[in-house]
């Protein structure tokens, strides 16, 4: 049996949606967000929880704004990032400043009240006096021994202070008078529920040891896309809502200075509200796999699919038999593969296909390489797809070269 069919309606709307914007295109949709809200809240019904916007996952304007309506506030990463933020309409107290070398951002040090996680040191030493001048909620990004290199856990990665530097870091702060109010961890998404529950213990355990007081716990993301999963297999003991909102009833309780936990589960809220599509231009056997050459890949729209794998769907099946197939972009590039798997033995040139949950990540990793940017659809609260970014032309791809 050929897998992940789509509903009659949805196949409609994605044949209507390519005869008129042409593939590939990005279809990001506003009822999904909100369907993994409603399960989030459900989750956390005893726990003080706000959710913030994760911009980095999700650069798209319109999506933001659908948010912000919505009620809640954002996370930004990046200078650009905050300047979207803010020309978006957040107020600045609604926006949590993460990231790394902030005291090298031009917008930073001229927006007041926001709340900003120092990341190191340097960035206390250098913005403390700023952070008191602009009235800003400051708080710690703490690095607890679990976070580690993606690729090599042998290895720590380079976010936030490390406990050898947080009484330094203190001692800087009470010179300019100021109190940390925020703890903010990250260990990225698709960790186990021990590995969030080690990292979890470690960040309160510094907090008594260092007489951190926090009033706001920041756990950054964690939960993983449902039903996407890392090559290789499963991961055992998945971190999910229930056990994830347990985890941090517990972390209440220890550290009783908390009095609210902030969250930017990017990829748990946002992966099922994208989908790529693309059109199969030419097909092909070798050794007995068939090859499908498409409009769209790995290379310019999916970065994601060289460490995880989604789910796929053939708009046009014509029959319930499948084949060892992979799916590549087409671009000239060897690994430009978003997908290797069974799918229907007919797939034919001319077929639409839909790559699943695009909604994190991926337009922020896309490339131009010899091809221009894709257009982006949006259906917001309203139901109404419509067109937010156009497709690039070659105009548009030449000339933002000089000389």
């Amino acid at each position: 049996m050929v897998p992940n069919a789509l509903s009659h309606e949805r196949r409609e709307l994605i044949t209507r949606l390519a005869a008129e914007h042409g593939t590939p295109f990005y279809l990001l949709e506003w009822p999904p967000i909100r369907d993994q809200l409603a399960i989030l809240d459900a989750a956390f019904h005893d726990v003080p929880v706000r959710h913030f916007f994760s911009y980095k996952s999700c650069p798209v304007p319109a999506v933001a704004q659908s948010w912000r309506a919505s009620g809640r506030g954002v996370e930004v990463v990046s200078d650009f990032e905050l300047r979207a933020a803010v020309a978006l309409g957040f107020a600045p107290a609604e926006i949590v400043v993460n990231g790394v070398a902030k005291h090298t951002w031009q917008s930073l040090r001229a927006t007041s009240h926001l709340t900003v996680n120092f990341d190191s040191l340097h960035e206390v030493v250098e913005l403390a006096n700023v952070a008191v001048a602009k009235n800003w909620t400051v708080g710690l990004r703490l690095h607890p021994s679990v976070q580690t290199d993606p690729d090599d856990n042998r290895f720590p990665d380079q976010f936030g202070i490390g406990p050898d530097d947080v009484g330094a870091a203190l001692e800087v702060l009470q010179r300019a008078h100021l109190t940390p109010t925020v703890v903010h961890m990250h260990l990225r998404s698709n960790v186990s529920h021990a590995r969030f529950c080690e990292g979890l213990n470690h960040i309160v355990e510094l907090c008594i040891r260092t007489g951190l007081g926090p009033q706001v716990l920041d756990c950054g993301g964690g939960l993983p896309a449902p039903g996407i999963l890392p090559y290789g297999g499963d991961i055992d003991q998945p971190l999910t809502p229930t056990a994830l909102a347990g985890e941090l009833h517990t972390a209440l309780m220890k550290l009783n200075t908390l009095r609210e936990v902030w969250l930017e589960n990017c990829r748990f809220l946002l992966a099922a509200a994208g989908s790529l599509v693309i059109r199969a231009l030419d097909i092909k056997t070798h050794h007995g796999i068939r090859f499908i050459l498409c409009d769209g890949g790995r290379t310019n729209h999916a970065l994601v699919s060289d460490w995880e794998s989604h789910r796929i769907s053939v708009i046009n099946e014509r029959s319930d038999r499948a084949c060892l197939t992979a799916v590549c972009g087409p671009t000239c590039m060897a690994y430009d593969r978003l997908f290797r798997g069974p799918l229907a033995h007919d797939t034919m040139p001319g077929d639409l296909l839909v790559w699943h949950d695009a909604g994190a990540y991926h337009l922020p990793w896309e490339t131009r390489f010899s091809h221009g940017l894709a257009p982006v659809l949006y259906i917001d609260e309203f139901g109404q797809p419509r067109q937010v970014r156009n497709r690039e032309s070659f105009d548009d791809w030449s000339s933002i070269w000089k000389g």
